[in-house]
């Protein structure tokens, strides 16, 4: 599992590359608080356009992120999300605490 942050403009694109299982879930979980943290940008942006898998640690990483977030008052969002992985956020209700949208890949 690897995660990448990009700047755009003000907000931070948190890539999730590879596997979230509840192996990698903790240690990714606080290399993206320190991030939040260290950045202090305007808004946090999740991307799982390159996750191959996610258990349901990565609902865990997310609800710990939007916590962090929101102690700072800033939003969050989800991005990329398809397949099996839109399916589990879906029917976790996800939705109803974090937005989710989509994302324009040819403009990186």
């Amino acid at each position: 599992m690897e995660v990448a942050f990009e700047n755009r403009g003000g907000e931070l694109l948190v890539e999730l590359i590879g596997e979230l299982d509840h192996h990698a879930a903790k240690g990714i979980g606080q290399k993206i608080d320190f991030e939040i943290c260290i950045r202090r940008p305007a808004s946090v942006c999740l991307d799982f356009g390159k996750l191959a898998f996610m258990d349901s640690s990565g609902l865990a990483v997310i609800m710990g992120r939007r916590r962090t977030c929101m102690e700072i008052g800033i939003p969050i969002c989800l991005t990329g999300v398809s397949g099996s992985i839109r399916k589990v956020l879906l029917m976790s209700g996800i939705q109803k605490y974090i937005k989710m949208k989509e994302y324009n890949y040819e403009s990186r």
